[in-house]
């Protein structure tokens, strides 16, 4: 039989770190499934999720990341131990993990990284804007040109246009731009 692993003081502190440090408030992460307190997840960020979700310093994300709306508990201290294996947690950071976890991540936050990398590449590789007059050509402004931001979704608005039909032209539909 092997005997048990002993951790480094330092060690034990980091991993503490991660365990929720309440009982009140506790959240999980829809991604990941760590269980840490409202305050950690936005003091600390998700340990697992840090990259994707950055939840750190932002309560909206958090709120957004995580869900009261979990069910069963089960600390990792050991990672690779055979309840870990069973419980697809074996190459998660020790912690708190739900079993299961009831929500979904918003689209908008999932897809943020690569639209961020689709506009660095697109403003590395575009030709130099053109300044000056012109006329309205009923083009639609590209998405580096960031115009009026939209005040709802804190995104560029790209294009608006308002559907009018002509019941004299026998049910045709006419696509012209919205004017404000």
């Amino acid at each position: 039989m092997e005997p048990p692993t002993l951790y480094a003081p330092e060690e034990v502190e980091a991993m503490r770190l991660y365990f929720p440090n309440g009982t009140k408030n506790l959240r999980a992460c829809i991604r990941c499934r760590i269980i840490m307190t409202k305050e950690q997840f936005f003091q600390l960020g998700c340990p697992c999720c840090r990259d994707v979700l950055n939840m750190q310093e932002n309560e909206g994300r958090v709120v957004a990341c995580t869900t009261t709306l979990y069910q069963g508990i089960m600390a990792v201290i050991k990672p690779g131990s055979f309840a870990t294996r069973f419980n697809g947690l074996d190459k998660r950071r020790p912690g708190c993990y739900a079993l299961a976890v009831q929500g979904t991540i918003p689209e908008h936050i999932l897809n943020e990284p690569d639209l961020m990398d689709d506009d660095l590449e697109e403003c590395a590789h575009s030709p130099k804007r053109r300044r000056g007059g012109g006329s309205f050509d009923g083009s639609v402004t590209p998405a580096t040109d960031r115009g009026p931001m939209s005040p709802s979704l804190g995104s560029p608005i790209i294009g608006q246009a308002s559907v009018t039909p002509h019941h004299r032209s026998g049910g045709k539909v006419e696509i012209s731009p919205r004017r404000t």
